[in-house]
């Protein structure tokens, strides 16, 4: 008896806390920029599943999305920025690593490299309007498949378009912070994120490739049908 009511209570907990969490939502979407960022950001966590108008996406799904990218960039920004983690006794035997007057500032390369790269794609994110439906019927009846099997439980079609914003919004928000780290080039703080900020963007950068690699791939083989 004691468990079934444990339980009951649970479940009432969360559907008390979830208008709440629901309005919370609401009421930062409403927020110049922090709100668009954070709806592209919960569509992409919810695979473009539709419940990402309304509510945040459970945290499992964010960790489950973000955390093999993260362990990967804070790994390369550890690399990247040596001079701040280890003493220069230590550095000093590396010869691998580049001085601290001649390494280069993540900034800089920011700044350099991803213009280029946000006008690509957002020139391939505009493709995406010209698929074919026929592609994108396909893609609407194996989610929907997908979840009937049980094997997927958030998702649709939207997410094609999620999974292109996405990284967009990473790339335009890493030129902020390449401005930012050319304005204080003393701070570590300010380096730190850049670095972080440089290699997540280069990890979004390939998952455009792979969208645009599984896209190309299916539209190539209904050309066979």
């Amino acid at each position: 008896m004691k468990s079934s009511k444990s339980e009951q209570n649970s479940i009432e907990n969360t559907n008390a806390s979830s208008p709440y969490r629901s309005c919370l939502y609401s009421l930062i979407l409403k927020i110049p920029v922090l709100g668009e960022i954070l709806r592209i950001a919960n569509a992409y966590v919810y695979d473009g599943d539709l419940a990402s108008d309304t509510e945040f996406a459970p945290l499992s799904l964010w960790i489950r999305k973000h955390y093999k990218n993260f362990l990967i960039v804070i790994t390369l920004t550890v690399i990247s920025a040596p001079h701040i983690w280890f003493s220069s006794s230590i550095i000093q035997h590396l010869s691998a690593i580049s001085s601290v007057d001649h390494r280069p500032m993540p900034g800089d390369l920011i700044i350099n490299i991803f213009p280029s790269v946000l006008g690509f794609g957002i020139g391939v994110y505009a493709l995406i309007f010209g698929l074919s439906s026929i592609l994108i019927k396909r893609l609407h009846e194996s989610l929907d498949a997908g979840k009937k099997n049980g094997k997927a439980k958030t998702g649709s079609v939207l997410m094609l378009n999620a999974d292109m914003a996405y990284p967009l919004l990473v790339l335009t928000l890493s030129l902020g912070i390449g401005v930012l780290q050319q304005i204080f080039p003393n701070s570590q703080v300010f380096e730190l994120v850049a670095w972080f900020a440089l290699w997540y963007s280069m990890l979004m950068v390939i998952e455009i490739l792979t969208v645009l690699f599984g896209l190309g791939e299916n539209e190539l083989l209904n050309k066979l049908d």
